[in-house]
C-alpha cells in the first residue's frame, strides 16, 4: 500500500492507462495499425497484476472457447503451418492462431485494470481519452476538408511519400476509431467544459467518414446512436434484445446475404452507393456459397486468403468470416461471445442507464463496421475492441464513483433534531 493508501498496483494500471489515452487518439490519425503492438505492451504491464482476477471469468471462458476451436480448424486450414515447408519469421508472423494465444491475455488484462482503477484514476483515464480524441478528431476533420495535406507531408517527413488516394484511405480509417468511440466519450465530455469536441467527433466519423469513403463510419454513428437511445429508453430490456438481435444477424448471416441477393436488394443499393459496395456483395455472396459447401466446420482458420482473387485477404464481414473459417460451431461461439458481452452491459444497464446506452453505442458500431468492413482476426481491429470495453469499464467506474460522492453523507444520531 502507499501512503495515500492506494495500492501500488492500481497507481501503476493508471500510469499505464493514462499512456494509453495519450497514444490512442494519435495512433488513430497517424496509423492505427499501432493499436495491436500498443495494447500488447499495456498487456504485458498490466498481465502480472490482473492474472488472477476473477473480473471477466465468463467473458474469457467464451472468447477463449472461440480461439481454441479456431485453433483446431488449423487440422484442415489450406494455410495451416503444417502445409508450408521452410516457415520463417514472416510465416509465422502471418499466422493468426498464434497471435490470438497472446491477444486473448494481453487485451484482456488492458480491460480488466480500467475496470479495477480507483475512481479518480478513472475519471482522468476517460477524460484525457475523450478529450484528447476530440482534439485529434478535429485535426483529422479539417485536414480530410481539404485533401489531407498534413497527413501527406507528416508521412513524406518521417517515412516516405504517399499518393493522395493513399493517404485518404490511411486516415480514414481514423473515422473509424471515432464513430466506435464516439458514444462513452460523448458522456465523458458533456460532463465538463470540453462538451464542443463532441461535435468534433461527430463531425470526423460523420463528414470525415463521407470525404473519405468511410461509409461504414456513418452507419455506425446512426446505429450507435439509435442504441443508445434505445438503452436509455428502455433499460437492460433493450441490452437484451440488442444481443439477442446481433446473435441472430451473426448466425443467420450466409442465409441473409443469399436472400437480400436473390431479392435484388443489393443491386438496388450498389446504385446509390460507391464501386466499393459492388465489390463487398461480390465478396459476401462468394463467400456465403463457400460457407454451403463446408457448413459445420468450416473451412479452417484463416482460410479467407485462401480464396484469392475472388476473396482479397478476407471476407470484409466478420459474420460471414466466422462462418467461412470457423462454421456453424465458431459462428455460435461468436455469437455466445457477444451474448455474454452485452449481458454484462445489461447488468449495468439497472443502476446506470447512460453508461450501458455509450458502452452499447460503442458495441453496435463495432459491430456494424466489423460487417462492413474489416476482418475480424486483424490486429489493430481487436484491440480497438479492448480499447472500447476500457473506456466502458472505467467511464462505470467513475460514473459510480461520482454517485458515491454526491450521495448525502447519513446523519450522525447526534444531529438528528427532537420532535
Amino acid at each position: 500500500m502507499t501512503a495515500a493508501g492506494i495500492p501500488v498496483r492500481t497507481r501503476w494500471a493508471a500510469v499505464v492507462l493514462t499512456a494509453v489515452a495519450v497514444l490512442i487518439p494519435l495512433m488513430a490519425y497517424l496509423g492505427p495499425l499501432g493499436f495491436g503492438p500498443l495494447l500488447a505492451v499495456a498487456g504485458l504491464c498490466l498481465f502480472p497484476l490482473w492474472a488472477k482476477r476473477p473480473l471477466g471469468r465468463r467473458e474469457m471462458l467464451t472468447f477463449g472457447a472461440l480461439v481454441l476451436w479456431g485453433l483446431g480448424t488449423y487440422a484442415w486450414s489450406p494455410v495451416a503451418p503444417s502445409s508450408r515447408t521452410g516457415l520463417d519469421y514472416g510465416d509465422i508472423e502471418d499466422l493468426v492462431g498464434l497471435k490470438l494465444v497472446f491477444q486473448l491475455p494481453l487485451y484482456a488484462a488492458v480491460v480488466f485494470a480500467a475496470s479495477s482503477l480507483s475512481g479518480s484514476a478513472a475519471e482522468r483515464f476517460v477524460t484525457v481519452l475523450a478529450t484528447w480524441l476530440g482534439v485529434i478528431a478535429a485535426v483529422l476533420t479539417i485536414d480530410a476538408a481539404v485533401g489531407v495535406p498534413l497527413y501527406q507531408w507528416l508521412t513524406a517527413t518521417f517515412d516516405e511519400p504517399l499518393r493522395p488516394d493513399i493517404a485518404a484511405r490511411e486516415v480514414g480509417q481514423g473515422t473509424v476509431v471515432a464513430a466506435v468511440l464516439l458514444w462513452p466519450c460523448a458522456l465523458v465530455l458533456n460532463r465538463t467544459r470540453l462538451r464542443v469536441l463532441t461535435i468534433a467527433l461527430f463531425a470526423c466519423a460523420v463528414l470525415g467518414g463521407i470525404v473519405l469513403q468511410q461509409q461504414s463510419a456513418v452507419i455506425a454513428v446512426a446505429l450507435g446512436g439509435l442504441g443508445y437511445w434505445l438503452v436509455l429508453r428502455f433499460g437492460a430490456t433493450a441490452v437484451r434484445g440488442l444481443g439477442a438481435l446481433s446473435a441472430v444477424v451473426l448466425l443467420a448471416a450466409p442465409w441473409l446475404v443469399q436472400a437480400a441477393a436473390g431479392a435484388g436488394l443489393f443491386a438496388a443499393i450498389a446504385r446509390v452507393l460507391p464501386a466499393s459496395w459492388e465489390a463487398r456483395v461480390s465478396i459476401w455472396t462468394f463467400a456465403a456459397a463457400r460457407v454451403a459447401e463446408r457448413p459445420i466446420f468450416g473451412w479452417g482458420l484463416d482460410a479467407s486468403r485462401s480464396f484469392s482473387p475472388e476473396i482479397p485477404l478476407h471476407p470484409h464481414a466478420m459474420s460471414i468470416q466466422l462462418w467461412l473459417e470457423l462454421g456453424a460451431v465458431g459462428a455460435g461461439l461468436g455469437a455466445l461471445v457477444w451474448w455474454v458481452t452485452l449481458a454484462g452491459v445489461a447488468r449495468l444497464a439497472k443502476h446506470d442507464r447512460p453508461a450501458a446506452g455509450a458502452a452499447v453505442g460503442a458495441a453496435a458500431a463495432y459491430f456494424v463496421i466489423g460487417n462492413l468492413s474489416f476482418g475480424v482476426w486483424q490486429e489493430w481491429w481487436l484491440a480497438l475492441g479492448a480499447v472500447a470495453a476500457a473506456l466502458c469499464a472505467s467511464l462505470a467506474v467513475a460514473r459510480a464513483h461520482a454517485r458515491m460522492a454526491e450521495a448525502p453523507a447519513p446523519l450522525h444520531p447526534n444531529q438528528l433534531q427532537p420532535l
